[in-house]
């Protein structure tokens, strides 16, 4: 017992020790030396190790994290589009900020996205067309991404081939609406875009689920 030493009824506050905090649920080190009151000069010194307790989750810390739930917090929440037949849409509106939908894709699909705007609608800077769209995986990496698809300001991603089956991201904006990159991961947007519109969201080429039946 460490508290307790030979020829001594009680000890001094003289106590030293050093901790080694390893993480939740590992071992801390404390090395302590002791002088017993009245034995000058006699000392112990003790190494004790133990676990410490692992916190509740509401104890613990608060960590700054770009993710939710694995999701990077740029691209939620995300409007899921049902691609299960091979092809999907989805209708929204966007004015200055955006728009993330989220759908399954598998490698070596060929896919392409084509945003049709379907009503120009009054509040933007200017009133017209004008997308923007961005891909991303779900690490948030951006693959690829398309302002004007050559014959309008509407946008296209056009045959893209998607490099492994994942969850993928397809965001919606007007321009200049582009995203904050950290080593091509999205970490926020501008959130300044200048029209807006209701639009149509396209997807095709994706590998279609095979339905079997009893």
């Amino acid at each position: 017992m460490l508290g307790w030493l030979p020829g001594s009824n009680t000890i001094a506050d003289s106590t030293r020790f050093t901790m080694l905090n390893l993480g939740y649920g590992m071992t801390a080190i404390a090395t302590l030396s002791l002088w017993a009151v009245g034995l000058v000069g006699m000392q112990r010194s003790a190494a004790i190790a133990h676990p410490l307790p692992v916190p509740e989750p509401s104890q613990r810390p608060f960590l700054p994290t770009l993710f939710a739930n694995n999701l990077p917090l740029a691209l939620s929440p995300a409007t899921p589009i049902d691609v299960s037949s091979g092809s999907g849409t989805a209708t929204a509106t966007v004015s200055n900020g955006h728009q993330v939908f989220q759908f399954e894709a598998l490698a070596g699909d060929r896919i392409t996205l084509d945003v049709d705007v379907v009503e120009t609608l009054p509040g933007g800077s200017y009133t017209d067309d004008d997308s923007h769209l961005f891909l991303f995986d779900s690490a948030g990496r951006l693959l690829a991404e398309n302002d004007d698809d050559g014959s309008s300001y509407e946008s296209l991603i056009d045959a893209f081939v998607v490099p492994r089956s994942d969850t993928y991201f397809a965001v919606v904006t007007t321009w200049p609406n582009s995203p904050t990159l950290d080593e091509d991961v999205v970490t926020g947007w501008s959130d300044d875009g200048s029209s807006h519109i209701r639009f149509n969201l396209m997807i095709r080429g994706v590998t279609a689920k095979q339905v079997y039946r009893d």
